[in-house]
């Protein structure tokens, strides 16, 4: 493995690989921006012991249709995803 210098930013040689079945669980995307280390985050532990409404109303439709609730981690703001 050698470094490339482009721009001013050292590349890796060969580039990070990943399948694409760990790119839409972990990110939700084919082509995952890793610059920020931001995985998704299963949500179905917290969301089956809650109270909140939209959780119990929705849980139905999300095992019948085999659909995970994911959360991107951001400080101070937690962003909820159905996918």
């Amino acid at each position: 493995m050698f470094l490339k210098k482009v721009e001013n930013i050292e590349l890796l040689d060969p580039f990070p690989r990943m399948t694409f079945s760990d790119a839409m669980s972990n990110y939700g995307t084919d082509c995952p921006d890793l610059r920020y280390n931001m995985k998704l985050q299963d949500m179905k532990p917290f969301s089956d012991k809650s109270d909140f409404n939209s959780f119990k109303s929705a849980k139905l439709w999300w095992e019948s249709s085999y659909r995970m609730v994911r959360n991107i981690p951001v400080k101070l703001l937690m962003i909820s995803l159905i996918l």
